[in-house]
């Protein structure tokens, strides 16, 4: 130490040291007294040291300080009964084997002395005066009284830990185990608390060894510990990794295998190791579980939910996050509460819910509020969200924002952070500072950097390279991020990168190698959305849609209408077509398929992850046998899909939907019928028109132009004229087509905003139909029963939104055979019918409805309140629902209407009741007039129950209100549509 340092202590010392009480008898009095025993033959020699303040370690040591040897040899093997004191004879032999000679013996006891009455400055006076020993046993007591007494006056941290260090040196010098690990441990928890890694994992490298020599797994634990714990702080996480296992291999107490198993998983986590997540979360959640932590349970929950989303098990995903946070919210701390929110933020993103993402994030700035952490993370979030949502500006700058307060162990969020940020730019047209933040990207990422990153920044420089022109730089770059891809794990970035290299080799001219691609990323949105919910399967098609749009815009340039036709139908209600055929019956037939399925889906992760490993090796022959493993793993589990779709068709479009070809669908119209399906490509519009015979492609025009007719021709408002409104969608939409003369029928399949077209005001003596898909038709159609004998028929006066319905009463009576009006067309009263096993020839519903766009679940009918019930029968409550019907009619404004996710379809109504059982819905694309409402519901039950197909009873209902002077505007009868089966 440095003498002028030194002597700063000492003055500070000097002014602020206390006096301390002297023992009654000391250690030397003791020890004499203990010699003078053993001479005399007294037994036990501990005896002597009951009531005093020493135990048996300390008084052998006065008696080899005294070469008192024989009488040290004797205590010690009495002390050694016991398991505390079992080393205490051979510290003896090796004490007395490293005795020091009599002057710095005495030396030694006059500083003990000191020691005991004396206060700190005074003891460093003392020591700072006397010539310290160069080497041997008494150096090593010297550094280690020195450092002792040092702690005491409490020096700068620093200092401290260097007079531990020095005092560890010394002590493994000699090889005193004990001393050195002692000194050394007492220096790594210092280091540690003043930040300095560096010299607490010099102190943990120094430890370890020393603590194997000593054969004590205690001290060596906590080498490993403070070693991995500095690795870690320094972002040194692949060196902290061994010291991790380590300590886990090491601890032995339930705390302390929780507590190191945590570490490891964190570490794993971090450097992108594959682990056991199974087995370790398991074993971590017995550990909390034993030691009574609830808290610890749910965040070891927490963890199992994010490994689901790595897994792609999204549905258990988002139910395990649900429970977790809500108990984390309810007994958490402020930073389980904010660690919750933070990880369902990351599974939102995952599945694409921008709204619930944001509001995870809000939450988890309110809880940790004024804790100090970082806000970077949130920020990188919330600017993915802004990005996602076309938000450029708030974008770049919550990243700009982030960018500083994320430290250089954030690798993932900063990385994350600069190439969103070069999307977002990019975006904006503002290419030369994108390209400038991707390449602070790539500058973060080490030769060992996971081949992930690698793969964003190429996926992201074909996009810049895209909106810069550069086709031949684009391509360059979307196939190094296709060589990079992992091999049978398909995530929804494969998906973009595909889509984006599809768009690259269109514009270069090869429409055919667009369209192997394009192909490619539909197959991958599909089966990474084939999991979720039914709601959010649907918004992430909608989200990754353009993978569909380029698909279908390739396959025309080829002029491959089966091709056209394969991709509009596959992006058309996947889960729409999964919760028809789900059923109680079928759902008993799935649990052996699923089993299976498990198996080899573990299978094939299994393959994956040791693809990984092999790819993170180096090694070529390793590379190319995991490539074969993952091969034959993918094989094995497509050829158990095949398996089920031969031997079990209906339960596998459950777990894995097919579409049907155009031929098949082509086999299964009428000679009078055509079906008529819209499909929008990345810039033009198309329809495939099929019938009996044949099957041809009609481009319409360009997507823009199409969406402005259909916006602009307002066929709703009665006082407008509506002949031009007529003309310029019929020249859009129907003409084109040039439908042979002989097609009376015409099954209609929408995209976008076609589907509140009035076809019935388009084409004159024509019946229309509108169906989901071609698939979801015949799904329906092999699920239906025995038809129905009655119409049950309410009628709400509930007016919470609108004018009263003046004629909503006499047309219930009029078609229904059992009949719920006024105070009695209660929620509670229907939802009582409903669950009776009786089918219904038709549920007709003559009330309000509301529509909300953005949350189409809310939508609901209004009917009467009751106690446990609000009325409000909305879009999600139906879902729930079994509604066993021929039809539902909804006699009620705008119920076509729905949130739509591009071609996914419209989610509202329609799709509601489908899955809920019926099979026919008659809803309306705008806010329509009571009284012809009245008359058309009428007319049509009047035609239906005679026997008339359901949508002929439409379109007779429709001319009969036409026919009536004051309706005769389109604005009165074209608004209706039948959804569903003929």
């Amino acid at each position: 130490m440095p003498r002028a340092l030194l002597a700063l202590i000492l003055v500070l010392l000097a002014l602020n040291g206390t006096a301390r009480a002297a023992p009654a008898e000391t250690a030397h009095e003791i020890a004499e007294r203990v010699d003078s025993a053993y001479a005399a033959g007294e037994r036990p020699l501990l005896s002597a040291l009951r009531g005093t303040p020493y135990g048996p370690w300390v008084i052998a040591e006065e008696l080899c300080f005294g070469a008192a040897h024989s009488a040290a040899h004797a205590l010690a093997a009495e002390a050694a009964d016991n398991p505390v004191h079992a080393r205490l004879p051979a510290y003896v032999k090796w004490r007395i084997a490293n005795a020091a000679d009599s002057q710095v013996a005495a030396r030694w006891r006059a500083i003990e002395s000191i020691h005991r009455t004396a206060t700190p400055a005074e003891i460093l006076a003392r020591m700072k005066a006397e010539e310290a020993p160069a080497s041997g046993v008494m150096a090593a007591r010297w550094r280690r009284l020195f450092a002792r007494v040092l702690g005491e006056a409490k020096p700068p941290p620093a200092v401290r830990v260097a007079a531990h260090r020095q005092a560890g040196d010394a002590c493994a010098k000699i090889g005193w185990h004990a001393g050195a690990m002692h000194e050394y441990a007492a220096g790594m928890y210092g280091a540690i608390g003043i930040r300095a890694n560096e010299e607490a994992l010099a102190l943990a490298h120094a430890l370890i060894p020393v603590a194997k020599e000593g054969q004590s797994a205690d001290a060596e634990l906590r080498g490993h510990a403070v070693a991995a714990r500095a690795l870690r702080a320094l972002g040194r996480r692949s060196e902290a990794l061994p010291h991790a296992r380590a300590r886990w291999g090491l601890a032995s107490t339930t705390r302390r295998r929780r507590d190191a198993l945590k570490a490891l998983l964190l570490l794993e986590m971090e450097t992108g190791t594959p682990y056991k997540p199974g087995r370790d979360l398991a074993t971590l959640r017995a550990l909390e579980t034993e030691l009574g932590n609830d808290v610890g349970v749910a965040v070891v929950d927490l963890r199992r939910a994010v490994d689901l989303a790595d897994m792609g098990r999204l549905t258990e995903a988002v139910a395990l996050i649900r429970d977790v946070v809500e108990y984390l919210d309810a007994r958490g701390k402020p930073g389980h509460r904010r660690g919750a929110h933070l990880n369902a933020a990351h599974i939102a993103l995952r599945l694409r819910d921008w709204a619930r993402a944001r509001e995870h994030v809000r939450k988890a700035r309110v809880a940790g509020e004024g804790l100090g952490y970082n806000e970077g993370t949130l920020d990188v979030i919330e600017g993915t969200v802004d990005l996602m949502e076309r938000r450029y500006d708030d974008a770049v700058a919550a990243f700009r924002k982030a960018l500083p307060q994320l430290g250089r162990a954030d690798l993932d969020e900063r990385f994350s952070a600069h190439r969103n940020l070069a999307e977002a730019l990019g975006a904006m047209g503002r290419l030369e500072e994108a390209e400038q933040t991707l390449a602070e990207a790539r500058a973060l990422l080490t030769e060992n950097a996971p081949a992930i990153y690698r793969l964003h920044l190429a996926s992201t420089l074909c996009t810049l390279r895209l909106l810069r022109g550069d086709v031949d730089g684009a391509i360059a770059a979307g196939e190094e991020a296709w060589r990079l891809r992992v091999p049978g794990s398909a995530t929804a970035s494969d998906a973009l990168v595909t889509t984006r290299l599809a768009v690259a080799w269109w514009r270069k001219g090869d429409a055919a190698r667009a369209l192997e691609l394009a192909t490619e990323a539909t197959q991958i949105v599909l089966d990474t959305s084939s999991t979720l919910p039914d709601r959010l399967g649907a918004q992430h098609r909608s989200e990754l849609q353009r993978c569909f749009a380029w698909g279908i815009q390739a396959a025309a340039s080829m002029k491959d209408v089966s091709r056209v036709f394969a991709f509009a139908e596959q992006e058309r209600a996947v889960a729409l077509r999964t919760r028809l055929v789900a059923g109680d019956l079928l759902h008993r037939a799935l649990p052996d398929l699923e089993a299976t399925e498990g198996q080899l889906v573990a299978a094939e992760a299994r393959a994956v992850g040791a693809y990984r490993r092999a790819a993170a090796s180096g090694d070529a022959e390793r590379v190319r046998d995991a490539e074969t493993g993952v091969g034959a793993a993918r094989a094995a589990l497509d050829a158990h899909r095949d398996r089920m779709h031969a031997t079990r068709a209906v339960a596998a479009q459950v777990l894995h939907p097919r579409v049907d070809s155009l031929d098949e669908v082509r086999a299964r119209l009428g000679d009078d019928e055509a079906l008529v399906v819209y499909a929008a490509g990345a810039i033009d519009v198309y329809a495939v028109v099929a019938t009996k015979d044949a099957a041809r492609l009609v481009r319409l025009g360009r997507r823009g132009a199409i969406e402005n007719v259909i916006r602009t021709a307002v066929l709703s408002d009665a006082r407008l004229p509506a002949a031009k409104a007529v003309s310029s969608l019929v020249t859009a939409l129907t003409k084109p087509l040039a439908l042979p003369a002989d097609v009376k029928r015409v099954r209609i399949v929408p995209t976008r905003a076609v589907a509140t077209v009035p076809f019935a005001a388009l084409w004159g003596g024509r019946v229309t139909r509108f169906i989901p898909s071609a698939t979801v038709e015949r799904v329906m159609a092999a699920r239906t029963t025995a038809g129905g004998k009655r119409v049950l028929a309410v009628a709400g006066s509930r007016t919470v939104w609108g004018a009263p319905l003046l004629h909503a009463e006499a047309e219930a009576r009029a078609v229904g055979d059992a009949v719920h009006v006024g105070k009695a067309a209660t929620e509670e009263r229907l939802r009582a019918l409903l669950d009776k096993p009786e089918r219904w020839r038709s549920i007709h519903l003559a009330c309000h409805g509301m529509i909300d766009p953005t949350h189409p679940l809310r939508s609901a009918l209004a009917l009467e309140p009751t106690e446990g019930f609000d009325g409000l029968w909305t879009v999600s409550e139906i879902l729930g629902t079994r509604v066993s019907a021929d039809l539902v009619g909804l006699s009620s404004c705008s119920t076509a209407l729905g949130r739509i996710f591009n071609q996914e379809g419209t989610l509202g109504f329609v799709h509601a009741f489908l899955v809920a059982g019926a099979d026919r819905v008659l809803v309306s694309a705008w806010d329509v007039d009571d009284e012809a409402t009245a008359a058309l519901m009428k007319a049509f039950y009047a035609a239906w129950q005679k026997g008339a197909p359901s949508a002929q009873a439409l379109r007779a209902a429709q001319a009969a209100v036409r026919a009536q002077p004051r309706w005769k505007h389109p604005a009165f009868w074209s608004a209706w549509q039948l959804w569903g089966l003929r």
